[in-house]
Formats: C-alpha cells, sequence, structure tokens
C-alpha cells in the first residue's frame, strides 16, 4: 500500500442516521470537486472527473474500530478515483466516526471546511430528507474553476516573471543548505533504519503560561517559539550549529494575480528551505535570530515551490534541494463541548502505506491540542546515539526553561536581557548587535523597550525646537469633576490606559551618530499623582493656580520622564 491520507476520528454524541449521512457525503463531492480528482502518475497531470467516488463502511460484528479504520486507509486509491472514506462505529450513546482523505485533495486547512459542510449538510438531510440543500448546485462549478484557475494562474505568473524578485534569494537559501548537508553527511546516514513517533507534551496551564509571555515578551508567534525551541535543542544534543529544515505554510497566500482559495477544499500547502546557522547564541538571541528569519521570508515562503518548478530548467536545478528535516506547526484546536463531531483520542490507521517513500528523514511537528502543546517527532534519529526521545525531551525542557526565564524577568526590573528584534523595529538595523550597542550608548536598559520608530519629518521638527526651548509644545489641559470619584480606580484606569497606548509610553533621543528615534517603552511610571488639597485654605484657587504653571513649565527630559502627566486634586469632600 503506498497511500498517503489525512485522517481523523470523531465522537457524536447518539447515533447516526446512515441515509443522511450517505446523502451528506454524496453531495459533498459535488461541493468540493478536490475530492474527485483523478492523476495521471506518467504525465503528472491531474483532472477533474464529472463524479467522485467514496468508500463508506459501517463496524461489523467481531471487528475492532481500528480493524475498521484500517480498512479504510487501504480503501483510498488514486488510480481508481477514491480520494474519500468514512466509517462509523456506534457503542452505547455514542457513534465513532473515521474519516480519511487522500492527501492530494486535502490540507490541514480542507479539513476544517469539510468538517463544517458535513456538518451542515447532514443535519439538512436528517432534517428534510428529500430536501435539496439551498444554493448547493452553484458552488461546485465555482470551487472547480477556482481549482482550475487557480493552478493556471500560479503558473502563468511564474512564466512571466511575477516572482522573480525573490529567486535571488532562493537561490542563496539554497546554497547555504547545500553547504549544510556537505557538512552533517554523518547524520541520517543509515538508509534501511525504523521510523518510529515520540511525542511529548506541556500541561495546559504551562502551554498558556509559555505563549502569553512568548507573545508579551518576545512578541513572537507560537509556531516562531517552538521552532526556536527545536533549534536550541537539535544544537545541544547534536553539537551541530547548523540546521537545514523544510518549513510548511498553508500556502493559501493572497498573491497578486492569483484568486482566493481561502475557503477552496484542496492541497494548496506551501514548503520551503531555512537554513538557520550558528544557532549556538546564547540566551534569548537565538529566539531573536529565528523571528527575524522568518518574518524576512519573502511571500511568506510561498514562491519557492512555483519557482523551482514552474521557471525554466536552469532555475529549477539551482533551486533543487532536499532538506532532511521538515518543520509543521498544525496551529491550534479549540473545541467546543457541546460541537457535533468532538475529537476522539485515537489513531485513525496507518495514514501513510508500507510503501510510501517518505520525503524527510525526520518531521518536527506542534500543535495545541485541548489547551496543551503537543511534541511530536516522527521517522529517523538523527545519529545511532541519539534516540528520538531524547531529542523530544531537549526540545520539552527548552520550552520549559523559556517559560521559567520569561518569568523571571516579569518579577524583576527590566534589566539587558535583550528582547527587541530587528523586525520589531521600523529603524533599518543592520543587526542584533547595531541594535543592542544602540541601546546600551542610550543608557537603557534592553528589556524596557518594546519598539523603536523613526520620527515623521514634524516630530523630528518638533524635537529640533524642544533641544532649544524644552518647555516648548507642553500642552495643558485642566478640568473640574463636578461629581466624587473613586480614586484608587481612577488611578488604575490611568495605569491602564497607559498599559495600551503606546504614545503615552514614547520617549524620543538622538543617537551618536544623529539619528533621532522614537522609543516605545514596556511600561512607563510617573504618570499619575494624587494630591488632597482639602486642607489648603480659601487661597487654593491661587494655589491651584501656581500647581498648573509648575507643571507645564517643569521641563522635562524626552527621553527618560513620562511626556503624559495626569494630576488629581481633590479640593472637598464631594469632589
Amino acid at each position: 500500500a503506498n497511500h498517503f491520507n489525512l485522517s481523523s476520528v470523531f465522537r457524536i454524541a447518539g447515533s447516526i442516521d446512515m441515509t443522511a449521512l450517505r446523502a451528506a457525503l454524496d453531495e459533498l463531492l459535488i461541493l468540493h470537486p478536490a475530492l474527485c480528482l483523478r492523476l495521471d502518475t506518467d504525465a503528472l497531470e491531474q483532472s477533474i472527473a464529472v463524479s467522485g467516488h467514496y468508500v463508506l463502511r459501517e463496524l461489523q460484528a467481531g471487528q475492532s474500530r481500528q480493524q475498521c479504520w484500517q480498512g479504510l486507509q487501504k480503501a483510498i486509491d488514486l488510480n481508481k478515483g477514491v480520494l474519500l472514506a468514512v466509517g462509523v462505529a456506534g457503542e452505547g450513546d455514542e457513534t465513532w466516526l473515521a474519516i480519511v482523505v487522500h492527501h492530494i485533495a486535502a490540507d490541514e486547512v480542507s479539513g476544517r471546511l469539510f468538517g463544517e459542510n458535513l456538518e451542515r449538510l447532514y443535519k439538512h438531510y436528517l432534517a428534510d430528507p428529500k430536501g435539496a440543500s439551498s444554493n448547493a448546485k452553484r458552488q461546485p462549478m465555482r470551487e472547480a474553476l477556482g481549482l482550475i484557475n487557480w493552478a493556471a494562474q500560479l503558473k502563468g505568473a511564474v512564466t512571466q516573471g511575477a516572482m522573480d524578485q525573490d529567486l535571488g534569494y532562493w537561490q542563496g537559501v539554497v546554497a547555504q543548505g547545500r553547504h549544510v548537508l556537505d557538512q552533517q553527511q554523518n547524520l541520517f546516514a543509515e538508509d534501511a533504519v525504523n521510523r518510529s513517533t515520540t511525542v511529548k507534551t506541556l500541561a495546559r496551564e504551562n502551554t498558556q503560561e509559555l505563549l502569553q509571555l512568548g507573545s508579551s515578551l518576545l512578541r513572537m508567534t507560537p509556531p516562531e517559539l517552538v521552532l526556536a525551541a527545536f533549534l536550541r535543542a537539535w544544537q545541544s544534543t547534536l553539537d551541530s550549529a547548523d540546521c537545514l529544515l523544510s518549513l510548511e505554510g498553508h500556502g493559501r497566500e493572497q498573491y497578486e494575480g492569483l484568486g482566493d482559495c481561502s475557503s477552496t477544499m484542496g492541497w494548496f500547502t506551501s514548503l520551503y528551505p531555512c537554513v538557520f546557522t550558528g544557532i549556538e547564541a546564547q540566551g534569548f538571541d537565538l529566539y531573536r535570530e529565528v523571528k527575524d528569519s522568518l518574518r524576512r521570508l519573502p511571500s511568506k515562503g510561498f514562491t519557492y515551490l512555483p519557482l523551482r518548478y514552474f521557471k525554466d530548467q536552469e532555475v529549477g536545478e539551482s533551486l533543487a534541494l532536499k532538506p532532511r528535516l521538515s518543520f509543521n506547526y498544525l496551529g491550534e484546536s479549540v473545541e467546543d463541548d457541546n460541537a457535533w463531531l468532538r475529537t476522539a483520542n485515537e489513531p485513525a490507521g496507518d495514514d501513510h502505506g508500507d510503501d510510501f517513500s517518505e520525503p524527510f528523514k525526520l518531521d518536527v511537528l506542534a500543535r495545541i491540542t485541548q489547551g496543551q502543546l503537543e511534541l511530536t517527532l516522527r521517522g529517523q534519529s538523527p545519529n545511532e546515539t541519539l534516540t528520538l526521545s531524547a531529542l523530544a525531551d531537549a526540545w520539552q525542557l527548552e520550552l520549559r526553561g523559556l517559560s521559567t526565564r520569561l518569568q523571571a524577568l516579569t518579577q524583576n526590573k527590566p534589566g539587558n536581557e535583550s528582547l527587541l528584534s530587528l523586525s520589531d523595529c521600523f529603524v533599518p538595523f543592520t543587526s542584533l548587535a547595531q541594535l543592542d550597542d544602540t541601546l546600551a550608548q542610550l543608557g537603557l536598559p534592553a528589556a524596557s523597550v518594546e519598539e523603536i520608530l523613526p520620527l515623521t519629518g514634524m516630530q523630528s521638527g518638533m524635537w529640533m525646537h524642544c533641544s532649544t526651548q524644552p518647555t516648548a509644545y507642553q500642552d495643558q489641559v485642566a478640568l473640574r469633576l463636578q461629581q466624587p470619584l473613586d480614586e484608587q480606580r481612577f488611578a488604575a484606569a490611568v495605569r491602564a490606559l497607559v498599559d495600551e497606548t503606546q504614545a503615552l509610553r514614547t520617549g524620543f533621543t538622538q543617537t551618536s551618530h544623529g539619528e533621532l528615534l522614537q522609543i516605545i517603552f514596556r511600561e512607563r511610571t510617573g504618570n499619575y499623582q494624587y494630591l488632597d488639597a482639602r486642607m489648603w485654605g480659601e487661597g487654593f484657587e491661587e494655589d491651584l493656580t501656581r500647581l498648573r504653571v509648575t507643571l507645564r513649565e517643569n521641563p522635562r527630559d524626552l527621553l527618560r520622564d513620562s511626556l503624559f502627566n495626569l494630576t488629581l486634586v481633590q479640593i472637598s469632600a464631594s469632589c
């Protein structure tokens, strides 16, 4: 068997009406033409047939669910046009539903679309067995044309040179990748090695803490965090500073000249190589470098495969590369306890056939399921002295250690831990070293800075004016409140306002090279003060006037002092 499938098992409360299910599956083949694909393996061309086929089976007496699910996997036959197989097993007051789709017709995004439409159509036919679903006959033509046109548009975009601006970047990456492969010929050297799978998890509370701290302090997304942690684990267990991976994206990018395929079922996945060199960086530097590398990718990696296979032969050869590792972040599955389809915690059989040749030696996978971060290594160990379990343990340990280090930062005053990356700055720093040196020269704790921006023309002029007249542009507004308020809640509201408004946490400065910078701090203090004027006596109005003058004429350091201040003066018990 050489099948290559995507599969899932779900639980459904109650029983399944097989007539309604079959009617829903019949219409799904019409609704999603990708399920009617045919592949000419000699010409490597695909087409959409007028009709498609699927397999629907119920659990037989004496048969286990796993035996039934494995039969579904083997029922998928690309040559015969069977790209969908569904199994039903009723047990007590629950029904188990296994869905298997050939990977050529679906990706991870497609699974969500398929599930939503299956539920909608099944419930429709359950309520009205003889009725036709609304608008169902119009959508298939649009989706079929979308598949065909999108593929033609993609090839046309490449041949017309629309992606040529990214060619030099990818050729540089491939050259680096080939060098890494040459230097690491001792890894994955054995061909006849059994593949295995190792899974590690982080508890729900640890996962949420890690993602929240990673987002707020490092400003990194979950896939950026887990990839950087894997690279650190790779370096620590193999003593290798370089790593070549094939990264996977959903491929449904909004690219000029291409139709919108965001809600179309099919396999749109993008694959592209990434080379990480010198990943022995200490502290948070590795995470900063990985984040910047991923955010520098042209078109989010989308253009690599089209250029490799749709450009001319010479370009194709210049982009040929075979990474031995792949990385794929499969996203987060958020499931409603009352959902019709609830994910079952059991495998759906072997979705990769025995004769299927795996494209990568090792697949590095991560996903969030039921709030827990799940780390999976599937394939071959890099060498005979390192087990996949040991590599996965190092990956898990690095993520736990990262969470601990970030948590420590929230409990102490900002120090010299550099958290800012080049991608966080609109100022064109040439390297992380230059960015760090700039903050050091300004005497700013590296961890205290959230973002660095250039000044607009108007801001530059105002800054020059303030350099000679420090109190210029210090606007002041005085308001008298007519009703009493809770001072503590008011103070908390001011702090919350400053926390959520970058402009109120901003300072301005000039570097030793004459560059004007706008520094956004992670937090600003000294924005608020409370004065009790109830004992000032009858002349309190004059005292208020003097206070306003003092506050307005008090010169400020445009970098280190808060440029927004609010003073609350209580003049009576009622206001």
